[in-house]
C-alpha cells in the first residue's frame, strides 16, 4: 500500500517450500530496493508474533508503539440496551 512517502507491507504468506527457499526474504528485499528511491518509510505493520517480528528486524525494522482509540457515539438508549443484553 502506498501513501505519500510511505510503503506499508500489509500481509505476507508462503508455502513451506517457499519458506525453505527464502522467498519472503527475496520479496521484501526486492520491495525495499525497488521503492527506496521514491519512499522514505517502509512500514512492516508490526507483529505480536515473535518469529515474525524477528524476521522484520532482520531488515532493520524498529519497534514503534501504536495507539488504539475507540469512540462510542452511540445514543444513551442504545448503550442501555446493550447492557441489558449482556
Amino acid at each position: 500500500m502506498f501513501d505519500k512517502n510511505r510503503v506499508t507491507y500489509l500481509k505476507g504468506a508462503s508455502t513451506e517450500e517457499a519458506k525453505k527457499e527464502g522467498a519472503m526474504y527475496f520479496m521484501i528485499d526486492y520491495a525495499l530496493r525497488k521503492y527506496a528511491a521514491d519512499f522514505t518509510t517502509f512500514d512492516f505493520g508490526g507483529s505480536d508474533i515473535d518469529k515474525v517480528a524477528e524476521f522484520y528486524h532482520k531488515f532493520g525494522a524498529e519497534d514503534r508503539v501504536y495507539f488504539d482509540y475507540k469512540m462510542d457515539d452511540l445514543p444513551f438508549w442504545f448503550k442501555a440496551l446493550k447492557k441489558i443484553k449482556r
